[in-house]
């Protein structure tokens, strides 16, 4: 079962480069509007990969 922790760490991962905690204070709105979009159209692309 994945933490939101590790759901975060998962993600700042696949984004490619580190992202400081500053980084995200600042960024917040941005960041969660883009990353919710990024991850949702990778888990739907996922799914449909896994369901084939």
């Amino acid at each position: 079962m994945h933490t939101p922790a590790a759901s975060l760490q998962t993600i700042v991962s696949r984004a490619g480069r580190p992202i400081s905690s500053t980084e995200i204070g600042l960024n917040t709105r941005q960041g969660v509007e883009r990353g919710v979009q990024r991850v949702v159209g990778d888990s739907i692309i996922a799914g449909w990969s896994v369901r084939g």
